[in-house]
């Protein structure tokens, strides 16, 4: 009985620790998941953000920028990606309060409404800042460069 006791301990012991192992693995593979994931999401964000320095890496390179030219974009797009980053970051905020909203309320559409409204101004200002750097970086360029611009983006588009 004695050693059916002591294989049962050890048995169970074995066991305990293949789920241990298996948990830390387990935990280990997610944390790793997650740090990839977290690194695509990053990835994936600049690669939509039209304000990046790698994109206009590839532009001053399309364009032949001569360095002033490429600092003064620098510049304007940096002032563009911290302006985008803020509205962007007002839409999340607007986010919360939304999902909060509960339909049994009695001023629930009105709450809704009020919460679309801020969020179709903060998309007009995100417009309009567009425009404005769009502006002010084709001001920076030769007609020729706004030229070859333009075709590739009509090529892009097509």
């Amino acid at each position: 009985m004695a050693i059916l006791n002591n294989n049962l301990v050890k048995c169970t012991a074995l066991g305990l620790a293949v789920a241990i192992a298996a948990s830390a693995t387990s935990l280990t593979y997610a944390a790793d998941n997650n740090n990839a994931q977290a690194q695509r999401a990053q990835q994936a964000q600049q690669m939509m953000n039209p304000y990046s320095e790698q994109m206009l890496d590839r532009m001053a390179t399309q364009l032949k920028m001569d360095a002033d030219t490429r600092q003064e974009a620098s510049e304007l797009f940096a002032e563009a990606r911290e302006g985008r980053k803020e509205i962007l970051d007002d839409m999340r905020e607007l986010t919360g309060p939304v999902q909060m909203l509960s339909p049994k309320d009695d001023n629930y559409v009105s709450q809704v409404e009020e919460l679309a409204e801020q969020r179709s101004d903060l998309m007009v200002r995100m417009d309009v800042q567009q425009a404005e750097i769009r502006h002010q970086f084709y001001e920076l360029l030769s007609d020729e460069q706004i030229a070859q611009l333009e075709a590739g983006s009509q090529q892009r588009g097509s």
